[in-house]
């Protein structure tokens, strides 16, 4: 079988490297050897033939035409400490500092280099060679024009955080004093979102007989008695802890939130006179940073249920699938178990929406629940910042989706003092 025809325009031999910015080589199309240099400032390469056949002679004359350029102002050489990828290490170098004090999650480098190092649309492909005292606004505006153009379909949430990091690698080069102001950056407008975020419909939403919550809760304890094996591990009385702890905490079913969760992370807590108990979790590394949240008491339920069934448990154990060392194994056992009861129960698909659910619409379930039964009293600010989320994303997801209650109406009407 034979290759494919080379074209004219083929490269005919290697690429030879002179130095960063300029190299030579030669094409089926001419017999002359061409230069390529690099125009950083415009991040371009500029091709000029050197009318050299000699490989001597070519490198001699790339080296003028290079010259040339530099001293006709065509070209410019950004010394490396003006850079914009200089700033970009230099951000890089802070989110592992910080990690490393514990004052961000370890995804926070990830989340950065993930915007800077992004092939087709990231920060230093659009921005690193360039001298970072010539990046305006203008520029700004231009790549995020590119990115529309383009049609790569980034979510309203990836703009964010190209601002986001945009504008952290120019603060640093402010601070630094290689450039005197911030330019300023323009929001792309958000996409619509979501009607809702699935979660299990609950009484009084539904009617008691068609309640999904207890639906789940029901069949997770039919599996465990059952003695239902999935993919080798049995389904016991964890997997319903599980879903009543993720429930009653606001806790998301990720690694670094209910997977490393131990006893030492638990502190129980009372009104005074122990009629009602609840738990304050330590969450150390979620999704927002190192947080405290108050559960509902139906959560230290739970957990003084685990504390029992466990014998001389130390502070160290993991509350739930502490069998499992490996974090991620923990969860894939859990996610299956789940997945298993949603098939059992015909729960695998909301109704409204036509999503399928999963662990994390326990999570969705508990914001909901909590939005609705406190019957219009729940302080939005408190329950946001508990469950290490923002008002906005209640309002967007939970808030207006829910049936208004006379409860609710009342309760806005109040001054207060009734």
């Amino acid at each position: 079988m034979t290759g494919q025809r080379k074209t004219k325009y083929a490269l005919d031999g290697e690429i030879i490297k002179i130095r960063r910015g300029l190299a030579i080589y030669k094409t089926g199309a001419s017999r002359f050897f061409f230069a390529r240099i690099r125009d950083t400032r415009n991040n371009k390469n500029i091709v000029r033939s050197t009318k050299e056949t000699s490989k001597i002679e070519a490198r001699k004359a790339a080296e003028g035409l290079f010259e040339s350029l530099y001293v006709d102002g065509v070209i410019s050489l950004v010394p490396r400490e003006y850079r914009f990828e200089t700033f970009a290490d230099e951000l890089r170098a802070q989110a592992r500092n910080d990690i490393e004090l514990g004052s961000r999650r370890d995804s926070h480098i990830k989340d950065i280099e993930f915007i800077l190092d992004q092939k087709k649309w990231g920060l230093l492909q659009a921005f690193g060679k360039l001298d970072i005292r010539d990046i305006k606004t203008k520029e700004y505006v231009g790549y995020l024009r590119k990115l529309q153009l383009s049609k790569r379909g980034l979510s309203h949430s990836t703009h964010n955080q190209i601002q986001i990091v945009f504008r952290k690698v120019m603060r640093l080069a402010l601070i630094s004093g290689a450039i005197n102001d911030i330019p300023e950056t323009v929001k792309i407008l958000a996409r619509k979102a979501p009607v809702a975020r699935t979660f299990f419909r609950f009484f009084p939403l539904i009617s008691k007989e068609q309640d999904e919550y207890k639906r789940l809760l029901d069949g997770a304890e039919m599996l465990a008695k059952q003695g239902i094996v999935v993919r080798g591990t049995l389904i016991t009385e964890e997997l319903r802890n599980i879903i009543l702890f993720l429930v009653h905490s606001f806790v998301r079913p990720t690694y670094s939130e209910l997977y490393e969760l131990r006893f030492s992370d638990i502190t129980f807590r009372d009104d005074g006179d122990k009629s009602q108990e609840w738990v304050l979790l330590t969450i150390r590394k979620g999704k927002t940073g190192r947080r405290l949240t108050d559960t509902m008491p139906a959560a230290a339920t739970v957990i003084r249920r685990i504390i029992k069934s466990r014998v001389n448990a130390n502070q160290d154990e993991y509350i739930f699938f502490n069998q499992y060392s490996n974090r991620r194994t923990a969860a894939r056992v859990c996610m299956r178990q789940f997945n298993h009861l949603l098939e059992y129960t015909n729960l695998k698909k909301n109704i409204e929406t036509g999503k399928t659910h999963s662990l994390y619409s326990l999570r969705h379930t508990a914001l909901a629940m909590r939005t609705l039964l406190s019957k219009g009293k729940v302080n939005l600010l408190i329950l946001a910042q508990n469950a290490g989320t923002s008002i906005q994303m209640l309002e967007q997801f939970y808030l207006k989706n829910l049936p208004r209650t006379d409860d609710a109406v009342r309760n806005l009407q109040s001054f207060g003092n009734e």
